[in-house]
């Protein structure tokens, strides 16, 4: 999508299988299936990630923003802000106990 002359993209992700391991968290996604939708515009030497809507199902609820840098180096973070609509600890267990 072209927006005044600039690229940008409209990026929706989905997961509703496997499982992953960030830090002490268990993720799976079979239980609690992912979405992720964000608007993205690149600049040549980062992204600027905005209108982002992460959702999974009986666990998390938020909307945000972000900026990634680019480069030679490793990919980093240098800006996100988030607005946590639902955030429920609850169901982040069940993937444990079943």
């Amino acid at each position: 999508m072209s927006d005044r002359g600039k690229l940008t993209s409209d990026l929706q992700l989905r997961s509703s299988a496997g499982q992953a391991l960030a830090g002490a968290v268990l993720l799976d996604f079979a239980r609690n299936p992912l979405s992720v939708a964000a608007h993205v515009e690149p600049d040549g030497q980062s992204l600027q990630l905005t209108q982002i809507q992460l959702n999974q199902n009986e666990l998390l609820a938020t909307t945000g923003t972000a900026r990634i840098a680019l480069g030679s180096g490793p990919v980093t973070i240098e800006r996100a802000h988030f607005d946590i609509q639902r955030l429920e600890f609850a169901a982040a267990y069940r993937s444990f106990c079943n």
